[in-house]
């Protein structure tokens, strides 16, 4: 894992952060990441604690509306909360400092820099003090409870615990601020991992029960009948990433899908001939999936999916094409058959596809 591809997630992060705050206006976004020291940001562990993670949010907030995102460059979960900023900040630092493997996860309330907070603690957001920033001490003065930010600015950003009043969150190791931690870099990445381990071992929690198939749960239910699996995937979760999932899970090499539902969100691709370039295309409303057929492969020790979709709008007309991503809203059913062989890919470098390795 890169610099460059972590900034690249961040800058992805913010982006969809700031559509969510759009599409919900009047809630609050929570915003779960389980990134772990080092250049690997997803693994069993962080698949262990995420999972945990997920499991709390839902039982303290009750989302009205979640979408879970299990990348390599860490884990991500996105809630949409009825609750005031000021509050689910609250609640939100109270399960970071008091569930069992609260230090390894954060969950921030995002906000909208268009919006002040006022420092009464009624939570309300409106536009009176646009002009004028209050800062965490509440004097309206640059205070040294503040750490000189703002609390609005431009774009989006997350309530930090010192514009409640709160103190700063401490490191795992030493119990210093960890913003001068990570700053210093106090603490080496090896040590890091270590307590990781010993938070989870002295969490509590069986460690049998922290696994990722509790990870995946979130994501979605299946039976099995021979060798295939009849699927349901939850609500709000990325149809392609689930799949990805569940077939890694399983240890699928090769498969087939098909499968319906409805979406609010897709992607698709479409590969121009002429050019040999990929445009992709974004539809953002709600849309029944009429069809979904695809097939699965391997590529690069990973699951390869290969998904066309076929999905109809408001007004019966249809659309379609390569599916890149696609978001669930009401349910998504499908079969998923395993065919128990090998089947890899290739790049063919003449027409620039990865075609089987047969």
């Amino acid at each position: 894992m890169t610099l460059e591809d972590l900034l690249q997630s961040r800058d992805a992060r913010v982006a969809h952060q700031t559509e969510l705050l759009r599409e919900h206006p009047g809630k609050s976004l929570l915003c779960l990441t389980v990134m772990p020291p080092g250049p690997v940001k997803r693994s069993e562990l962080s698949l262990r604690i995420a999972a945990a993670a997920v499991e709390a949010v839902r039982d303290a907030f009750s989302p009205v509306f979640e979408e879970l995102r299990d990348l390599e460059t860490g884990y991500e979960g996105y809630f949409i909360v009825d609750s005031d900023p000021l509050s689910a900040k609250k609640l939100a630092v109270t399960l970071e400092e008091t569930h069992p493997l609260g230090r390894l996860f954060d969950l921030d309330v995002i906000l909208s820099g268009e919006l002040p907070v006022f420092p009464d603690g009624g939570g309300k957001l409106g536009a009176s003090s646009l002009k004028k920033p209050v800062f965490a001490d509440g004097s309206g003065e640059l205070g040294a409870s503040s750490l000189k930010k703002p609390v609005f600015a431009d774009g989006v950003r997350p309530l930090g615990r010192e514009e409640l009043g709160l103190a700063p969150r401490k490191c795992i190791i030493c119990g210093s601020p960890v913003r001068e931690c990570m700053h210093e870099r106090t603490h080496t990445t090896e040590e890091l991992l270590d307590k990781y381990q010993s938070i989870i071992c002295h969490s509590g929690l069986d460690p049998e029960s922290l696994t990722t198939e509790t990870n995946t749960k979130t994501m979605y239910k299946y039976k099995q009948s021979g060798n295939t699996y009849i699927l349901s995937l939850d609500n709000h979760v990325e149809v392609t990433a689930a799949l990805a999932a569940f077939c890694e899970e399983k240890g699928i090499r090769s498969g087939k899908i098909e499968g319906l539902g409805a979406v609010s969100e897709a992607t698709f691709r479409y590969l121009d001939p002429k050019t040999m370039k990929y445009v992709d295309k974004t539809f953002t409303e709600q849309m029944e999936i009429t069809s979904l057929v695809g097939n699965i492969s391997r590529k690069d020790g990973k699951p390869y999916l290969h998904i066309h979709i076929t999905a109809s709008r408001s007004d019966y007309s249809c659309i379609g094409g390569h599916l890149l991503t696609a978001k669930i809203n009401g349910a998504c059913e499908l079969f998923v058959t395993d065919l128990g062989v090998e089947v890899g890919r290739y790049l063919d470098e003449e027409i620039g596809l990865n075609l089987y390795s047969l």
